[in-house]
């Protein structure tokens, strides 16, 4: 019956509440679909506040990475995103370190927890504060190599960020990631941020 009227996704937030080990099992076994991504995005904010942070992070990065379930993932972000209004510095650097491997934590998703970390009343010191901490535990050597691939795809939107953030080490190493692939695709773009990190 819940089948039929579309409301599993209400049922398996009420049983990730009370039983999320029983409610996941049963969800690995379903066969996925737009309900499955339902059911993990009502799921987050279960999560969230079920257990912690870290606990409700590492069970969305727990769930397989392909086909509509990358999607049911990603859903997951977004909620746990706007269900996450006040999370400090380093609080949302733990969080990228545990997701930030997964194939659908690109950087819209970064992008996202660096601007709404930077914004809330505890933040100190802006994006700035949370780019600090970040680089602490996300190498720059692994921060240029995701730059340099989300730049493939997204090069306008990644040069609009970087020149709206803060200077920071992680700044740079995004900034040497970016000219990598530019410089295939646009010397002449490359050669003026290549001049910006030579400054």
């Amino acid at each position: 019956l819940a089948r039929s009227f579309g409301g599993r996704g209400n049922i398996f937030q009420g049983w990730v509440r009370n039983d999320p080990d029983a409610a996941t099992a049963w969800l690995l076994k379903q066969e996925p679909s737009g309900e499955t991504v339902g059911c993990v995005a009502g799921a987050m904010p279960e999560r969230l506040h079920g257990s912690d942070i870290m606990t409700a992070m590492k069970w969305l990065a727990d769930l397989p990475d392909d086909g509509v379930m990358g999607v049911a993932s990603q859903q997951g972000w977004r909620s746990a995103m706007n269900d996450m209004n006040e999370i400090s510095y380093k609080t949302a650097s733990d969080v990228w370190s545990v997701v930030k491997d997964q194939p659908w934590a690109g950087f819209e998703q970064f992008s996202r927890l660096a601007d709404q970390t930077g914004r809330t009343r505890i933040a100190t010191n802006g994006m700035a504060g949370f780019l600090d901490e970040l680089v602490q535990s996300w190498p720059p050597g692994e921060v240029t190599s995701s730059f340099r691939k989300w730049s493939e795809n997204s090069p306008d939107r990644i040069a609009e960020w970087l020149n709206n953030a803060p200077p920071s080490e992680l700044r740079t190493a995004a900034i040497k990631g970016m000219v990598e692939t530019l410089s295939q695709t646009n010397p002449a773009a490359a050669a003026q941020w290549r001049a910006e990190l030579e400054e």
